[in-house]
């Protein structure tokens, strides 16, 4: 081979050669590219799924909150395997409470949290309620409930609850008495059994629950005492078809041609029943008393529960502080049925004026407070109206507002 050749030769081996090199340093240059590429995808999505994260487990607080106005946090949770920290409720003043939460994903951490800073107002005891910055009409306190006042009107007196005992199959039949101890029937009339000095008779419970409201009551007896003898009668009116403790002073003695002890007029004696028990003594076993005849009546009042109405307008409460709304929900606990009813308004004040009432809906956001609504100069106010009667009225238990808010 020339001289030519040789130079040729040595030209293409050496252009191979930085080829390779070229690719080799590129491929090198490509792999490092798609490692770096891949490791901030990696970390991408670390800082999302933290970022999320944190932010159901800011949700879950102000969930617990929202159960227990008094949540204080600091609590680790669990989710798919990961986790995340729920710090310590800040309570920033009366009505405002901040939220945060942390949480961390992968191998070398994205740290991701969050904040939410709550403007709140809870109402759900007993001095709640009625307090002088009130204003309220024909509504009032059951233990911690705000309830509708009965109002009672006129209607028929009738004779609703009766029973007369005046034969041997009323006294001791099968079925006509609680209980018996040391008596018997004879001719219609209630004796001591023979050489007995004591007996007592407990007749069966007589419902009430269809006088529904007591109006007149009346308990009566014929007897014929002896010297040496006596008949006792008793009464007890309880919310239960038990027989009462036999100890003499758990009843209340009845006087002949007189009311009935416990029942008052107007007295409201739905589920309750009537217990009489009679007593029967002699210090000569050879002679008894005779009880001939007992009698018991209750009339339901002409004076009856009638449908009535109420109201209740809130204070104005202070929710003021630097920011915007982001969000905001009210709820409340009330026992309402078809013909027991309450409808919860409100109104907000954005520092210049008032909106109108406008009717809330339970776990709603709040009319009225616009997404971004400027809270510097905040106010709130709720007003409730309560409808019903006569079988059932309205309670509320409870009204909590939430506004979240952004800075």
């Amino acid at each position: 081979m020339n001289g030519e050749g040789k130079q040729k030769g040595f030209v293409a081996i050496t252009s191979v050669l930085i080829v390779s090199v070229l690719v080799f340093v590129l491929g090198i240059s490509m792999f490092h590219s798609s490692m770096a590429d891949q490791s901030m995808s990696v970390a991408h999505d670390n800082g999302q799924e933290a970022s999320i994260l944190a932010d159901v487990c800011a949700r879950e607080a102000f969930r617990k909150m929202k159960e227990n106005i008094d949540y204080a946090g600091n609590e680790t949770m669990e989710i798919n395997g990961l986790s995340c920290t729920i710090n310590v409720v800040e309570n920033i003043s009366a009505s405002i409470k901040k939220i945060s939460t942390s949480a961390s994903v992968g191998e070398q951490p994205h740290l991701k949290r969050q904040e939410k800073e709550i403007r709140y107002v809870v109402e759900s005891k007993a001095e709640d309620w009625l307090s002088q910055e009130c204003d309220f009409e024909n509504v009032e306190l059951s233990g911690d409930s705000l309830v509708l006042s009965e109002e009672l009107g006129e209607g028929e007196e009738a004779e609703a609850a009766a029973r007369t005992t005046t034969s041997d199959d009323d006294w001791t039949g099968e079925g006509n008495y609680f209980s018996i101890d040391g008596l018997l029937s004879d001719s219609g009339d209630l004796v001591l059994e023979e050489g007995q000095t004591y007996g007592f008779r407990i007749s069966n419970p007589l419902s009430l629950n269809e006088v529904k409201r007591a109006g007149s009551s009346l308990i009566e007896w014929t007897e014929t005492v002896f010297p040496d003898t006596e008949i006792s009668v008793y009464t007890k009116v309880i919310i239960s078809e038990e027989m009462p403790v036999s100890a003499p002073e758990t009843w209340n003695s009845a006087i002949n041609g007189q009311p009935i002890p416990e029942i008052e007029g107007a007295s409201d004696l739905t589920n309750h029943w009537l217990w009489v028990k009679q007593e029967l003594r002699t210090d000569d076993p050879v002679l008894s008393p005779r009880l001939h005849k007992l009698s018991e009546k209750v009339t339901q009042s002409d004076i009856v529960p009638v449908k009535t109405e109420g109201y209740r307008v809130s204070p104005e409460f202070d929710i003021s502080g630097a920011g915007n709304a982001k969000d905001s929900r009210i709820f409340w606990k009330a026992d309402t049925r078809s013909d027991a009813t309450i409808v919860v308004e409100t109104r907000f004040y954005d520092g210049q004026e008032w909106t109108d009432w406008q009717i809330s809906f339970n776990a709603r956001e709040i009319p009225g407070i616009a997404r971004g609504a400027d809270l510097e100069s905040a106010k709130i106010q709720t007003r409730v109206s309560f409808s019903g009667g006569p079988e059932n009225y309205p309670a509320l238990r409870s009204i909590n507002i939430f506004i979240e808010a952004k800075k």
